[in-house]
């Protein structure tokens, strides 16, 4: 459905700074490939699984500019979202530097900022994408369920006769 936005998962800080942490920083990598994914649905376009393996593999600067990549990203969501506090794109490539626990805390720096836009997203389409709403044709009758944005015009076209309305 072109309405559609697509609003990322809130994931616990904690949990990832943990598992990174047990894991001795494999979870992180998996992490960061999950978040770009969140963030690459929600803006239509953004950093590549691959690229981000691709700067893990090359020590030290690929860490710090997959983590740059990524906050740009969280960033952007976050203006886009009006969320109050922006995430510090330095302090979460710095961190990014220091093998598992920097990872773990960059990790939480990114999370946190992530999950403040998410949730901002969730509170401003109050809930609109997360199920359909049932509205009738006012011509013919017919019910049907569709999926609410409040950032795009809301016109639906009736399959049953054809009729364009607004919402």
């Amino acid at each position: 459905m072109p309405n559609e936005v697509y609003v990322g998962r809130i994931r616990s800080s904690v949990t990832h700074g943990l598992l990174t942490v047990l894991t001795l920083g494999i979870y992180y990598l998996f992490w960061q490939v999950l978040l770009n994914s969140d963030l690459r649905r929600h803006r239509g376009r953004g950093t590549q699984p691959v690229l981000l393996l691709i700067l893990f593999l090359i020590p030290v600067v690929g860490s710090f500019t997959s983590t740059w990549l990524t906050a740009g990203a969280i960033r952007k969501i976050q203006r886009g979202a009006d969320a109050d506090k922006r995430t510090s794109r330095l302090i979460a490539s710095l961190w990014s530097v220091v093998p598992v626990l920097g990872w773990a805390l960059a990790g939480v720096v990114l999370q946190s900022g992530a999950n403040r836009a998410w949730d901002r997203l969730h509170r401003e389409l109050d809930h609109a994408t997360s199920g359909p709403t049932t509205i009738e044709c006012p011509q013919c009758s017919r019910r049907q369920d569709v999926l609410l944005n409040p950032f795009s015009p809301n016109s639906v076209l009736c399959p049953q006769c054809g009729r364009t309305g607004e919402i």
